[in-house]
């Protein structure tokens, strides 16, 4: 099947990155959880049958990937308004079908998918050097190409902390290392330059808003980042982040969203 079969599929693909970018932020719903939950939820986008998902159904069955942690964290969930008839829903049985497949139990405390895949370290190499030639210039061209080296040579494995390193996770480790050494230094002049960027707004339960500042929540979560894929995604929250507050600045939006459906208890 074709993604084009998809009804309104970018647009669900936007809704999952939206409301996982917001648990990121407001849950602290780490990159590897992130990951996970965004591959598991695109299968479903993307199974023969689900084509005519509506996007409503899909915020909420994104939603309750993250209902528990969300839960855990001090938040308590809203329900999914119903659809003002522009989409079509889908029908009963499969909207009951795909939320058994997704639902509060499949996360843990922390966030974590339980059934998740194996570890990153140990997906294919070829995944893992396509990836890095996006790193550059955070790391220079010549060093991504010895470490490209390095790596097909090496054994697939996670990272094991030997010296010298032996396996793909070794490097990768080392990789990431080298490009947080420059990452780190872009993303604190972003908070010093655009701290209005990193300030978001909290619904509480009594229905007043609250200012948060995210930056340090991210700050931390960047400190923490273990492979490529983990980074990447990281950087593309961010950039997002700077854009949406680029265009609320320039008049382009409001920076208000109501695809998000928590609120502080």
């Amino acid at each position: 099947m074709s993604v084009a079969d998809i009804k309104f599929y970018d647009e669900k693909k936007m809704v999952v990155t939206n409301v996982l970018d917001e648990a990121v932020k407001t849950f602290d719903f780490d990159q590897k959880s992130y990951i996970e939950a965004k591959a598991k939820l695109m299968l479903i986008i993307e199974k023969p049958g689900y084509e005519q998902l509506g996007l409503n159904e899909v915020v909420s069955i994104t939603n309750k990937v993250i209902a528990k942690f969300a839960e855990h964290s001090g938040y308590e969930s809203v329900e999914v308004p119903p659809s003002d008839g522009s989409e079509e829903a889908s029908k009963e049985t499969v909207t009951a079908e795909v939320r058994a497949k997704v639902t509060p139990g499949s996360v843990s405390r922390r966030g974590r998918i339980d059934d998740k895949p194996k570890k990153p370290s140990l997906r294919g190499k070829e995944k893992l050097l396509q990836l890095m030639q996006l790193l550059p210039p955070l790391i220079s061209r010549s060093d991504m190409e010895l470490y490209s080296a390095q790596i097909k040579n090496a054994r697939l494995a996670p990272a094991t902390g030997a010296s010298p390193p032996r396996t793909t996770g070794d490097f990768e480790k080392i990789v990431v290392k080298e490009v947080l050494d420059t990452y780190t230094f872009e993303f604190e002049k972003l908070v010093r330059d655009k701290p209005k960027a990193f300030v978001e707004s909290r619904e509480m339960s009594s229905g007043r808003t609250r200012k948060i500042d995210i930056s340090e929540k991210l700050g931390k979560q960047l400190a923490r980042m273990g492979s490529v894929p983990e980074f990447l995604s990281f950087k593309d929250l961010v950039d997002r982040q700077i854009k949406e507050y680029e265009e609320v600045k320039e008049g382009k939006t409001n920076g208000i969203s109501s695809l998000f459906f928590w609120r502080k208890k």
